[in-house]
């Protein structure tokens, strides 16, 4: 079981989709995560032409990678509202179409918007339905869909997420483990909530960053922060993970504390493949 690196184009918001995946595997990197959604320069608008998204999948190819993930900013699967559902079903859709045409391995999914209280039980309901059907819909394309721990989201925390994951009961949805995002949402103890979800894990997220006193997180490149993420790595090749790795550089949002994608990038993909090696993991030749 080999271990494989991708680069998230939220670290390169400066780039075409073309400069990115030339950048991305001179970075070192096997795969690039593509961003879905309109008015960013590395990412695929929402309603992209097959044509755009096939000539998308030809760049990334000549560039010598692949899209590992591609990440669709579509949220609201919890919707109690029908009519917004179905739009909701039918961009979700849209995404795992692109997912095929670029031949990506899987997608990324947020968990639902917060709701009140009260409408948790049926939101939750909801939720688990259409993903159930978006899961159905996905492996006629041989998609999966990965779950991200996320913000902002109804499920959020690992054992939230593994019950979700277990409620859907479906072979393509899977775990995007994001242990930083975790740490930022209050779950510090970092080995209790990757145990909770080792099973549904399927694809990952690493960063790093330092907490703030007064809460939220100071981004920084991989080991300039406090997060723990070569724990992460080895828990994660001890476990017998054998999907992609993610530098998820933030610089899309903060790049003002943050060293130039064309600085940290390499470095980091040096560093995760450095954490593999000592863990006693695989890398893909």
């Amino acid at each position: 079981m080999a271990i494989r690196l991708a680069a998230h184009t939220m670290g390169i918001p400066h780039m075409t989709i073309s400069e990115g995946a030339r950048f991305i595997k001179e970075a070192g990197y096997d795969a690039i995560e593509l961003i879905c959604q309109d008015d960013y320069l590395c990412g695929l608008p929402e309603n992209a032409s097959k044509a755009v998204v096939s000539e998308t999948a030809r760049m990334v190819e000549d560039a010598g990678l692949r899209v590992s993930c591609l990440v669709p900013y579509v949220k609201a699967f919890n919707t109690l509202d029908a009519a917004r559902g179905e739009r909701v079903m039918d961009a979700a859709s849209r995404a795992v179409d692109m997912a095929a045409e670029l031949s990506a391995n899987g997608m990324r999914v947020l968990t639902g918007e917060e709701v009140p209280e009260v409408d948790s039980s049926r939101c939750w309901d909801e939720m688990i339905e259409r993903l159930r059907a978006l899961a159905e819909y996905a492996h006629s394309s041989d998609i999966d869909l990965w779950l991200e721990n996320h913000m902002d989201t109804q499920v959020y925390t690992a054992s939230g997420m593994a019950a979700l994951v277990a409620a859907i009961d479906h072979s393509r949805v899977g775990i995007t483990y994001d242990p930083c995002n975790l740490v930022i949402m209050g779950e510090r103890d970092n080995r209790a909530a990757f145990d909770v979800q080792v099973s549904q894990i399927r694809h990952v997220h690493l960063d790093d960053g330092r907490m703030k006193p007064e809460g939220g997180i100071v981004s920084t490149p991989l080991d300039d922060g406090e997060m723990p993420w070569r724990d992460w790595v080895r828990w994660l090749v001890e476990a017998g993970y054998d999907g992609y790795l993610t530098a998820e550089y933030v610089y899309r949002w903060t790049p003002e504390v943050l060293p130039p994608p064309e600085v940290a990038l390499p470095a980091e993909a040096i560093a995760i493949r450095e954490a593999v090696m000592s863990a006693g993991g695989t890398l893909a030749s």
